[in-house]
């Protein structure tokens, strides 16, 4: 069981990663509208804001399925990351069932992990 103090630990760490973030995509945000950036340079920034969230989550989980959305949330930032610059051949059009596929993948991993803690937790016959 966790303490009062593990869960203040836990979102105290969320908000300064969220903080960071913030002040991050706001610092790109001002940068571009002075015009210190070209045209469609700061697009990144979401991305590596979904890829650090991701892994936070993933240094952070203290549960398998934690983990499992930290890297769902890496894979996503890769995906945007891909279709943004174009890699591969990639775009937003061509490749949005790729997200279904990841949607079914987490789906049957966490179902998967479900099953396995409650044939663990049944007595033995």
């Amino acid at each position: 069981m966790h303490s009062r103090y593990d869960y203040w630990e836990r979102r105290g760490g969320r908000r300064l990663f969220w903080g960071v973030a913030f002040i991050a995509a706001g610092c790109m945000f001002l940068l571009d509208r002075q015009g210190f950036l070209g045209r469609g340079e700061g697009r990144w920034i979401w991305p590596a804001v979904l890829a650090l969230f991701g892994l936070m989550r993933i240094v952070t989980a203290r549960r398998f399925e934690h983990a499992l959305k930290g890297l769902f949330a890496i894979a996503f930032a890769a995906w945007l990351y891909a279709c943004t610059e174009h890699l591969w051949g990639w775009t937003f059009a061509a490749t949005w069932p790729i997200i279904l596929i990841a949607l079914g993948v987490k789906a049957v991993a966490g179902g998967a992990v479900s099953l396995y803690r409650q044939s663990r937790k049944e007595p033995a016959q």
